[in-house]
């Protein structure tokens, strides 16, 4: 089952997350370590679909095709820089579509 995993780029305190949003509108990265991502990221929520635009859509408000799990849970939009994990590959919502990132052991840029 697809995994959704937020950037904190809402969170205040979380600077690096928020320089990143900003970053990854220009470019995605090819790669994140795993201390990036368990720093920068949050779990969501595990999904049903497997398509990611479909999964964008349902995550989304006022697409009107949002799932009753995301309404329910009172998240921000899916954005640039989130990520969703689909067996095991990572692809991260660009500014025009999908990427894929491999996560991989090392530090923190």
């Amino acid at each position: 089952m697809p995994e959704i995993y937020y950037l904190q780029w809402d969170d205040e305190d979380n600077v690096d997350a928020r320089d990143r949003f900003h970053e990854y509108h220009l470019e995605t990265p090819k790669t994140l370590s795993y201390t990036e991502f368990d720093q920068l990221y949050d779990p969501v929520a595990e999904v049903e679909a497997d398509d990611l635009n479909e999964i964008y859509r349902e995550w989304n408000r006022g697409s009107g095709y949002e799932t009753e799990k995301f309404l329910s849970q009172q998240v921000r939009s899916m954005s640039v820089g989130d990520i969703v994990e689909r067996d095991h590959d990572h692809y991260m919502c660009a500014s025009i579509g999908w990427d894929e990132v491999d996560i991989i052991e090392g530090g923190y840029r």
